[in-house]
């Protein structure tokens, strides 16, 4: 009977893991299906998006940008109406061949002063020769724009669709509607197609003169990314309407507009003059976007001041040419000669105008970049159709075959498995094939898979496998990595893995080099910051260092709010822990140099770490009760180099060792003694360090500084306060170097009060730091 309870054990010990693969692709499956799905499937995809190369650019698509340059010479947006208007003519004197307005002229202007003339004596009233054009005169600023817009015949002008408006504007929506937008032949689509009942529209006469007028809605996935746009819209139930970008598109490209295809869900064919353009689209009609670069580093630039300026310095030159001298119109023309040679790019161009400054609000996040002017919108999609890089999701039944591909494939290899690493081998095979298909997929023929239903069913089968393991076939070996992982390197948890006999998990005594670190004032610090900033800054920044920490085969025992404890030499005998303790140190100061730099640009603390180590005796191993055991130190070793991290305070220094670590790595690091002291619980004086660098990196004014300041330390310990003074205000004033300054004020003390006769150096500490 025995026998068989046995046999039958050992049959399901063999089979039971296969179980988990199906398993694992239904909650894949499901998975997709889900929010949180959705949201990790579009962070994956914007991963492989990026990864692939670029579509090309298409060079007759330039950016005229209403930058930070151009608004500190003309002023503050918004900008009157003539001002654009005269943007508008230079545009066309350069033979701008479309024009694209990014800017909603929603609201009639005021009638006004033309305040040309003002602008004139203030910028030339030296040169004036005369005070007759001061004068008045007023006039209509939407009269004045619409003329430079019909006058240039080329400029497409942005609407919008809303909910409601309180803008009456019916007769000039069934206008625009009759002279723009196409008659809608399937009345279907208005419930497929996203629908606009209401507009908001350029206003009376802006859009007469117009070439085009088109919407510049922004369709935004669950997470905030702008991904696709939709290309046509429905205004009710008669007319379909055009993103602007596409609107100019479709006459650039001669597009039969009475002919215009669109299949939600599949395509949205256009008839152009040199042939059909297929483009793949979701069930609204949307066009998954196939991203160039990030705004900077995309396409041709101008700032639109250039524009301004020649056509300023035209108008001087033309019509007030009498009240210059000749120096000053030679000035003019000169700089006009220059203007000319950087204007000319917009010859034959479709240009796209719009607001890029830094103070504006049409900002949104793209797969390149989380912060970008979304006008950056309207080249893509123009480059993305010319170009035909079209990017489409596969349909459901695709994503289902590539998983039981991958599903047949692990099974036919499972079976030859006999070993976990060799089961763990096979699932990193996997997924890295899974990953290739993906790229090749989306870079080859602009395939989009749906990333979490496989991605999941993958990792989930591999967590399935490592429980099943754990609970079936090696109890101790899951146990040492469950245990270890969080706090151990990679390559030590695999060696106690294989070798268990080196963790001794009841504790013993042994030479390690401890570590502890603080931020700085992080109380104060976090006072500024709402929780999930703290707790967002928090992990950043204990992830770099606990990276650090790994990299050197340190062990993490613990996190305390935002200082971070560990140790190194155990549970693997390390006989350079005190060389891997310093270097895990100086790495971390480094990294944090770089991270503040980061951290200044986004806002966010630049914060200081103060770190102390310290070499000697400890216990290690696992303590704690039955319910929980940690990997932990304890010992006065421990202690110490707590108390060397408080006691940088002291010195204005960021990392402090003891006398015995640097008695084990002088040879290999730049160290200063800092001084003797005596830190609070501790009746022994002890030698404290600054580690400063490894002789290798180390500058030569780091060199220069910690062979001055011994120097300096010798005449204090000898009692020569002057002369020491005068060699740390010197080593103060060259370096700004905080101990100085703090021995610059002994020995001031000193000179006032001096110390006993048989005062020995040694400093007691009044306070932990």
């Amino acid at each position: 009977m025995k026998e068989t309870k046995k046999s039958l054990w050992e049959k399901v010990k063999k089979y039971l893991h296969y179980g988990i693969i199906p398993i694992g692709l239904l909650f894949g499956i499901l998975f997709s299906l889900t929010y949180t799905g959705n949201i990790f499937h579009l962070k994956i995809y914007d991963l492989f998006s990026n990864a692939k190369s670029k579509p090309a650019e298409w060079d007759k698509i330039v950016y005229v940008d209403i930058d930070n340059q151009s608004l500190d010479v003309i002023g503050r947006w918004p900008w009157p109406r003539k001002t654009m208007g005269e943007a508008i003519e230079a545009m066309n004197i350069f033979g701008a061949e479309k024009v694209i307005l990014d800017i909603e002229y929603i609201d009639k202007s005021d009638i006004t002063l033309d305040e040309e003339v003002y602008q004139y004596v203030t910028e030339y009233g030296g040169k004036l020769t005369s005070e007759e054009l001061i004068n008045n005169i007023a006039y209509n600023p939407d009269m004045s724009f619409a003329k430079s817009i019909y006058e240039a015949g080329n400029v497409y002008l942005a609407c919008r669709g809303v909910e409601s408006t309180l803008k009456s504007n019916e007769s000039d929506l069934q206008t625009i509607a009759d002279t723009y937008f196409l008659p809608l032949k399937d009345p279907k689509l208005a419930g497929q197609l996203v629908r606009d009942d209401f507009m908001e529209l350029p206003v009376f006469p802006l859009y007469t003169g117009a070439k085009g007028v088109g919407y510049t809605s922004i369709e935004y996935d669950p997470d905030g990314v702008v991904r696709r746009i939709a290309l046509f819209h429905t205004l009710g139930t008669n007319y379909l309407s055009a993103h602007l970008s596409v609107i100019a598109l479709l006459d650039e490209l001669q597009v039969d507009k009475s002919n215009i295809v669109i299949v939600p869900g599949q395509h949205i064919i256009l008839k152009a003059t040199n042939g059909d353009i297929v483009i793949p689209v979701d069930e609204k009609g949307n066009l998954l976007v196939n991203w160039s670069n990030p705004f900077t580093n995309s396409f041709t630039h101008i700032p639109i001041v250039h524009f301004l300026n020649y056509y300023n310095n035209i108008q001087y030159m033309t019509k007030y040419a009498d009240y210059f001298d000749a120096e000053t119109l030679s000035l003019i023309s000169n700089e006009n000669e220059e203007l000319k040679k950087k204007l000319e790019i917009v010859r034959g161009k479709i240009v796209i105008v719009g607001n890029t400054s830094t103070s504006q609000t049409d900002i949104g996040s793209l797969p390149i970049d989380p912060y970008s002017p979304l006008v950056l919108v309207y080249g893509n999609v123009i480059n993305t159709i010319y170009q035909k890089a079209f990017l489409f999701e596969v349909p459901f039944w695709q994503n289902l075959l590539l998983m039981v591909i991958f599903s047949l494939a692990i099974l036919l290899f499972d079976r030859r498995i006999k070993a976990a690493w060799q089961e763990v081998i096979l699932t990193v095979i996997a997924l890295l094939l899974l990953v290739l298909t993906y790229l090749g997929a989306i870079s080859w023929f602009g395939m989009v898979f749906n990333y979490a239903m496989t991605l999941t069913g993958i990792a989930l089968i591999y967590i399935g496998y490592v429980v099943a393991k754990f609970i079936l076939f090696d109890k101790e070996k899951n146990f040492i990595k469950s245990a270890f992982m969080h706090y151990l390197s990679p390559e030590v948890v695999r060696r106690v893995i294989d070798n268990p006999a080196l963790l001794n998990l009841g504790g013993e005594k042994r030479e390690i080099t401890a570590y502890f670190s603080d931020i700085q004032g992080f109380t104060s610090i976090s006072e500024m910051m709402n929780p999930e900033e703290i707790v967002a800054f928090l992990n950043e920044y204990l992830t770099e260092m606990t990276n650090i920490i790994l990299e050197n085969n340190g062990t993490v025992d613990k996190y305390e709010g935002d200082a971070i404890v560990a140790f190194f030499g155990a549970p693997l005998l390390q006989p350079d822990h005190a060389k891997r303790a310093c270097a895990a140190v100086i790495a971390m100061q480094k990294r944090l140099v770089q991270l503040r730099l980061k951290w200044k640009g986004e806002g966010r603390p630049e914060i200081i770490v103060r770190m102390g180590i310290n070499t000697g005796d400890a216990v290690v191993g696992n303590m704690g009760s039955q319910q929980r055991m940690d990997y932990t130190m304890m010992g006065d070793t421990v202690n110490l180099a707590s108390r060397l991290e408080g006691a940088n305070k002291f010195y204005g220094t960021m990392s402090m060792i003891s006398e015995t670590t640097y008695e084990v790595v002088k040879s290999e690091f730049l160290i200063r003694e800092l001084d003797n002291l005596k830190v609070v619980g501790k009746d022994k004086p002890i030698r404290v360090y600054e580690l400063i660098d490894t002789l290798a990196d180390a500058s030569a004014g780091d060199k220069e500084k910690v062979e001055v300041f011994a120097q300096a330390m010798g005449l204090y310990k000898t009692k020569k306060w002057n002369e020491a003074i005068q060699i740390f205000k010197e080593l103060k004033e060259k370096y700004s170097d905080p101990p100085s300054g703090v021995y610059m004020e002994r020995c001031d003390e000193f000179i006032k009060n001096p110390p006993p006769a048989n005062w020995n150096g040694v400093y007691v500490l009044k306070s932990k730091g």
